[in-house]
């Protein structure tokens, strides 16, 4: 799945395409970043990033399957009558968690798919322990190369720094989604480096998929009726 400044960076890009489509732009992104807040809960397990993902039962390794992706498909689909519902105050907060989880097939359909092929090369397979060790290390890495080089037309740590209160229920929590942000701001933005430097993944190659996911995702807004 796409890595979490990732994740800010193409929600930035479909506000500038969706202009005053998009009535709350700082929901809007905060959306884009709410799924991965799960990791913030107390006893995080997997399989809580699989619900907020709306992924149980299906692996990374799988997603792609024809089954698989039509199961994700059509909870995606539930999720988008259930939540994305334009009278909610926080339609806008909801679409943008819709788009995290159309970036995040964006990103297993082709940057993870580029990156299975370069671990094979040297012997490693996408269900061995170490590929996950190596793709989370480059994500990581990438992600704090896009915090300090991007070009983002708003500094993030503006919204990053304000406290959140729309939650998503069943998935995501309030209180996990804004210590995400601080810890987002803590780690990525404003702290010394703590992450290992990515070797099999760029910053020029998560830089394209930005690009194009954004024109994607909005696609996919603006065809589900949503902007």
């Amino acid at each position: 799945m796409s890595g979490i400044v990732s994740h800010i960076a193409v929600g930035e890009l479909i506000l500038e395409k969706a202009g005053e489509k998009i009535k709350d732009p700082e929901a809007f992104v905060v959306g884009n970043i709410a799924p991965d807040a799960v990791h913030s809960r107390e006893n995080y397990k997997r399989e809580m990033k699989k619900i907020s993902h709306l992924r149980q039962g299906i692996v990374d390794s799988t997603f792609l399957q024809k089954d698989n992706l039509k199961l994700f498909h059509d909870r995606l689909e539930d999720f988008v009558k259930s939540f994305c519902v334009k009278t909610r105050a926080d339609y806008d907060f909801m679409c943008g968690y819709a788009a995290h989880l159309v970036t995040d097939e964006l990103f297993i359909r082709t940057v993870r798919q580029e990156y299975v092929g370069k671990m094979e090369k040297i012997g490693v397979y996408q269900d061995d322990i170490e590929f996950f060790y190596k793709i989370t290390r480059d994500m990581n890495g990438t992600d704090y190369i896009i915090a300090k080089k991007y070009p983002f037309k708003t500094d993030p740590v503006l919204f990053l720094e304000k406290p959140e209160h729309f939650e998503v229920d069943g998935f995501v929590r309030v209180n996990e989604i804004n210590l995400t942000m601080k810890w987002i701001a803590e780690n990525y933005f404003e702290g010394e480096n703590r992450f290992k430097s990515p070797v099999y993944l760029t910053y020029e190659e998560v830089c394209e998929f930005i690009d194009n996911s954004s024109e994607e995702v909005y696609k996919w807004l603006s065809d589900k009726g949503l902007y």
